[in-house]
């Protein structure tokens, strides 16, 4: 009887020794690569892919104003005309101050001929014939120099019709007929290009490192961007991103980024806001854990890792883009890597732990 009762006493004792070897129990999930779309949304606004400020070429008085504000222009298409007459006067005088060099050189090449004839018999110096040498080449050099006075006026004549310099919108007339107007400076009127658009966005360049450390920048084939106007419509077209700021701007922390959208229809217009979504053509591979494991402490973020021996440790984590209740991992972890989801508050690292996968 006495043995059977130290028996009893110390089946009694090894029971909490039993207990502890199993340890505080825990849920753990298994880090795995899981498909994910990076689709941001962003306020951007429309731009025009081409702007120019139209401005006379050649001074004058203006004689024909626009007569289309507000429409749409071919490149080429006539904008405003200037009194032609002081530029028609102009060619007038370089044609004939063209038709004066011409007859000089004929009769200096005469004059040439005539020398060389006499040099021959010896009845003209040396002198002689290098002087008349020298005044054909002087005619000569007159000529070329009239003939691009007389294109310099009619080039003066061509620029007293103003055309548009690209396809697009035509903004508000600026000056009106009867006004002197000043070659390169005053201001007619300005052109937009509407076809196509650009929209521009500032992004976070935090938003662009925590990205490219998760998983690396996209390239450009690999995502598109979609429009939402601001009556709540979905542009029709997907764009294209064809441009990325290589500075970070010192005063907001953001880089531009640039989108590119067909506008056959002028849906958009320059200066209007967008709301911007980036997507993605095929979705990425990328290591995701869920909220709930991850902690935080003065140093940054960590997880609770269990090992093949079912010990806990701790392990620093960088995360990237958070999507609903999951966050992707930069760095830190491997696929395939035990982390604790549910049981945190009852481990500490270096504990023995009772697994239990979900």
């Amino acid at each position: 009887m006495k043995k059977a009762g130290m028996f009893l006493c110390l089946s009694l004792s090894l029971l909490p020794v039993a207990a502890s070897a199993d340890g505080p129990a825990v849920i753990v999930e298994s880090v795995a690569l899981q498909p994910v779309e990076y689709s941001p949304s962003m306020l951007g606004r429309v731009v025009a892919a081409r702007r120019a400020d139209v401005m006379p070429r050649v001074s004058g008085m203006l004689e024909d104003g626009l007569h289309c504000e507000g429409a749409m222009v071919e490149k080429g298409d006539l904008l405003f005309r200037l009194d032609p007459e002081p530029f028609q006067i102009q060619v007038a005088s370089a044609e004939a101050g063209l038709m004066n060099a011409r007859a000089v050189l004929k009769q200096a090449e005469a004059e040439l001929q005539r020398v060389q004839t006499l040099r021959r018999s010896s009845a003209a110096s040396q002198s002689d014939l290098d002087s008349a040498e020298a005044n054909r080449d002087v005619a000569k050099s007159q000529v070329a120099a009239a003939q691009a006075q007389l294109k310099e006026a009619r080039l003066n004549l061509s620029y007293s019709e103003v055309r548009s310099p690209l396809a697009g919108r035509v903004g508000k007339a600026e000056v009106t007929e009867g006004n002197l107007v000043t070659a390169n400076s005053t201001l007619l009127t300005s052109v937009v290009q509407t076809h196509p658009v650009y929209v521009e966005l500032a992004v976070s360049s935090g938003d662009i490192l925590k990205r490219q450390r998760a998983s690396g920048l996209p390239s450009a084939e690999e995502v598109y961007a979609e429009l939402t106007l601001s009556t709540g419509e979905t542009f029709s077209e997907k764009g294209r991103f064809n441009y990325m700021s290589p500075e970070v701007n010192q005063q907001t922390d953001t880089l531009l980024v640039r989108a590119e959208f067909a506008n056959d229809n002028n849906q958009l217009i320059p200066g209007e806001f967008v709301r911007v979504r980036a997507g993605q053509v095929q979705p990425e591979q990328v290591l995701m854990v869920p909220q709930k494991a991850v902690q935080r402490d003065k140093d940054g973020y960590f997880v609770l890792v269990v090992s093949d021996d079912n010990i806990v440790s701790q392990r620093r984590v960088e995360l990237g883009s958070k999507h609903n209740s999951l966050w992707a991992v930069a760095s830190g972890l491997a696929a395939g890597e035990r982390i604790i989801s549910e049981g945190l508050q009852k481990v500490r690292v270096g504990d023995t732990v009772s697994v239990r996968e979900e």
